[in-house]
């Protein structure tokens, strides 16, 4: 009786092809989106196929299951190299609410899934403006309430057919008035998030993801409290020089890069100059797989 194992090739060579699809994008060789990247996602499903068919029943059979793997691997590459990103898209959503004298705001923005971008509005008198454009079969559910503290709630409401795996999702672009102090949620289940919060007066501003990359730049003047909390994906935060800062990273399986000098004491990590500093902002990355990038940036006056 042969009761020698046969060791599958399938699983290996998807982790190594994908690397190298990553390794390219981080070098600058391709210039992919997250988004665009995860539309691979069907590949992990035939493999799953090919393992369960072929990966363990020989050597020449896993080879085989191997080669194929790799591939689709390069196929999907190749395709997302030569093809439109564009992708089907809805309607095109352009949103604004008054100020009316309200010196604070509460705002919550859910895309669900897509990209979304936050900023500072400029050269209007506006709360917030908003741009979205949606997905096929989707709509805004706008939540407004006015006064000192104004409230401002936007969410995605989806039709009968799913429009989910379609081009490149939803992109959901805020600017917020900023001598209105801020207390912001961002929910975004996969995708990209870029939150520049540098021209804004932020109390606390939360940021969850699913899957996906965020990238958050701190206020520059604004004493502030920011929590992200991501599932799969790569968290960075910019911190303006001279910023005082402590962060607490709980992370599962993911890599951290802070700068030099800070003082870590188990997972906090504390700026040098948090005691001196004139404004403060403690942080608090919870990560389950990924990478955990921090760097100090010179901002533009």
């Amino acid at each position: 009786m042969n009761n020698r194992r046969h060791i599958s090739l399938v699983g290996p060579t998807l982790l190594v092809g994908l690397g190298v699809i990553l390794l390219l994008n981080n070098l600058g060789y391709v210039s992919w989106s997250f988004w665009q990247i995860i539309r691979l996602w069907p590949i992990l499903l035939i493999a799953a196929g090919l393992e369960v068919l072929l990966g363990r029943r020989s050597g020449w059979a896993s080879a085989i299951a191997a080669v194929l793997v790799l591939a689709m691997v390069a196929g999907g590459a190749w395709f997302l190299s030569r093809s439109e990103t564009t992708g089907a898209r809805g309607q095109t959503r352009e949103l604004a609410y008054a100020r009316d004298g309200a010196s604070a705001a509460t705002i919550v923005v859910e895309p669900a899934v897509g990209s979304l971008s936050v900023g500072a509005l400029t050269d209007s008198s506006s709360l917030v403006e908003a741009t979205i454009r949606l997905l096929p079969n989707e709509d805004i559910v706008e939540r407004f309430v006015e006064g000192e503290r104004a409230r401002l709630t936007l969410t995605r409401s989806s039709g009968p057919v799913s429009s989910y795996g379609l081009g490149q999702g939803a992109t959901w672009d805020l600017a917020i008035n900023p001598e209105v102090r801020l207390d912001l949620t961002a929910d975004l289940g996969a995708g990209e998030a870029t939150i520049n919060l540098a021209d804004l007066e932020v109390e606390t501003a939360r940021v969850d993801l699913g899957v996906g990359q965020v990238k958050v730049t701190l206020p520059r003047e604004s004493d502030t409290e920011l929590i992200v909390d991501g599932g799969i994906g790569t968290v960075t935060i910019e911190i303006p020089r001279g910023l005082g800062v402590r962060i607490r990273a709980d992370a599962g399986i993911a890599a951290r890069n802070l700068p030099a000098g800070y003082t870590r004491s188990g997972d906090t990590y504390t700026s040098t100059s948090y005691q001196q500093a004139d404004y403060q902002v403690e942080v608090t990355v919870s990560l389950g797989i990924g990478s955990i990038v921090v760097r100090e940036v010179d901002l533009m006056p």
